[in-house]
């Protein structure tokens, strides 16, 4: 939408657990300053910045989105999309510092304070599963996977293994590559 040059470019998207319509989590982030110095460090370490919670914020989205509404339209409808939705059990707090870390998500004690939030229980600790698939995009929903669980080892927390990443990812792009065909073929 930002950069309307590159679509010609463009023939389809694999989003990966996108918050079209925001983040609960980036909201309780935003509205508590205590929260925000522990996430500009956490983000740092990450290479990113604090703008990305302003960015994700239910406000931010609802406004970009309301703004861009046939410019969103008119993407879904130009180029097939296939987007990643996942989903993590709630983990206690005390059994995610003192248990078995192997078996709680890195996000998982996020995920009940969203749910606590939500109209939607199913989250990842960032995004809800409702507001995250576009509409006409292929929606795939896998549980048992936190946000960042899909693209990063989250050891020693419970976590994908680099290969079933990697397999993840092709799947992803392999399922995006039929639906290139599809629509070249209409």
């Amino acid at each position: 939408i930002r950069h309307p040059q590159v679509r010609a470019n463009v023939a389809g998207w694999v989003a990966y657990q996108p918050p079209h319509d925001g983040s609960i989590l980036a909201d309780i982030i935003q509205g508590h300053i205590k929260l925000r110095g522990p996430t500009q460090a956490f983000l740092a370490l990450l290479h990113g910045t604090g703008l990305a919670i302003a960015d994700m914020s239910t406000r931010s989205r609802s406004v970009f989105n309301h703004s861009n509404h046939f410019d969103i339209i008119g993407i879904t409808r130009t180029f097939p999309i296939v987007t990643l939705l996942t989903t993590e059990d709630p983990a206690r707090l005390s059994d995610y510092v003192f248990g078995d870390k192997a078996k709680s998500a890195f996000l998982g004690p996020f995920v009940s304070v969203i749910s606590d939030r939500d109209t939607s229980p199913l989250n990842d600790g960032i995004a809800s599963v409702h507001g995250t698939c576009l509409d006409l995009a292929t929606c795939v929903y896998l549980t048992g996977i936190d946000h960042f669980d899909s693209v990063m080892n989250t050891a020693p927390f419970k976590s994908l293994s680099p290969s079933d990443r990697v397999t993840l990812f092709r799947t992803l792009l392999q399922m995006l590559s039929q639906r290139i065909q599809i629509k070249t073929e209409e």
